[in-house]
């Protein structure tokens, strides 16, 4: 007789943005099955964006049933603090949802489990399970995009020390006699100097000193640039964008030293849009890094990309149902 193949579960992950929610239906093996989209609501009462949010996992489960899937529940990703409880969030760039019961919202609609943590915390889990960080021992996910977030595994186990999550590393100070704020109010956080929104400032400023730079022609057609012009710039070979991302490596370089004497991570992957710049970020990180760190602590610290991208928060959204059901098979 053959060996009965293993049953496939799936569940549900949801990651919550500023801008959209990407959402999904994710198999144990960490594969999205079904994906959609949807742009962040706008309506100022938490109920009507709670409402948009369900009306997509409904979709969702819709597709699951035409598929024979059954979902063992939700899984829901927020930037910002997490309830002792994980029921509800704070701080978050979707201010509308502050100390909604969301958990409760949606397990009451659907009849499903849902669980809700960190989107850093979960892009942590999923490269822990399925990406960069499989065999690490303590892994340090960060992802670099308007804001600066990371999530913390130690022997497979996401750590939540404070507020629900690592605190807030992004807004460790760097840079105290800067004169630019992020939008939480700290003055010359790593945020201030090594996000996105910083990337294009700095990006802004150069191109009008330097008019013979790339930079300079894409802000003179546009009026602005993006950080994915930067990037695209710097790929392509233009100095003066090179420069600008390098200068963000040095200053995560910077950060990550600090961390590393709370977090002694043993691998650190970098992650979000600004990752797409690859070498280039991570040179000036290793670099810096190496310069100024306690070698006891950064020496054999390994800096890596993550392999996940934007896809890590839903996939580890999902997780957090499809590892439960993980441990309830093994007893513990």
């Amino acid at each position: 007789m053959g060996c009965k193949s293993k049953p496939v579960t799936h569940a549900i992950g949801v990651d919550i943005g500023g801008n959209s929610a990407k959402l999904g239906i994710v198999s144990d093996a960490g594969k999205i099955i079904f994906r959609q989209r949807v742009a962040t609501p706008t309506p100022d009462q938490p109920e009507l964006v709670a409402k948009e949010y369900a009306h997509a996992i409904h979709y969702l489960l819709d597709r699951c049933r035409e598929m024979a899937i059954r979902p063992i529940g939700i899984g829901v990703g927020m930037p910002g603090h997490i309830s002792e409880d994980r029921r509800t969030s704070t701080f978050s760039n979707v201010h509308v949802l502050d100390n909604f019961p969301l958990v409760d919202f949606l397990s009451e609609r659907f009849h499903l489990p849902v669980e809700l943590d960190n989107d850093a915390t979960l892009a942590a889990l999923a490269e822990y399970r399925f990406g960069g960080g499989r065999g690490a021992k303590r892994l340090i996910v960060v992802t670099v995009g308007s804001g600066i977030g990371a999530g913390l595994i130690v022997d497979g186990k996401p750590q939540r020390p404070i507020r629900g999550c690592i605190g807030d590393p992004g807004h460790i100070i760097v840079a105290p006699e800067s004169q630019w704020r992020c939008g939480c109010g700290c003055r010359g956080c790593l945020e201030t100097v090594a996000s996105s929104l910083a990337i294009e400032r700095e990006a802004t400023a150069l191109a009008h000193r330097s008019p013979n730079s790339e930079l300079t022609r894409v802000l003179n057609d546009r009026g602005t640039l993006s950080t994915t012009d930067v990037l695209r710039a710097a790929q392509e070979g233009d100095t003066q964008a090179r420069r600008v991302l390098e200068q963000a490596g040095h200053w995560l370089g910077v950060g990550l030293v600090s961390w590393c004497y709370f977090f002694d991570p043993d691998l650190i992957l970098i992650g979000g849009g600004v990752s797409v710049a690859g070498e280039i970020l991570l040179s000036p990180i290793r670099q810096v890094m190496a310069e100024v760190g306690m070698p006891q602590y950064v020496a054999d610290v390994r800096i890596a990309l993550a392999e996940l991208g934007n896809d890590a928060g839903m996939i580890g959204a999902a997780s957090l149902l499809l590892s439960s059901q993980q441990t309830r098979r093994n007893g513990e």
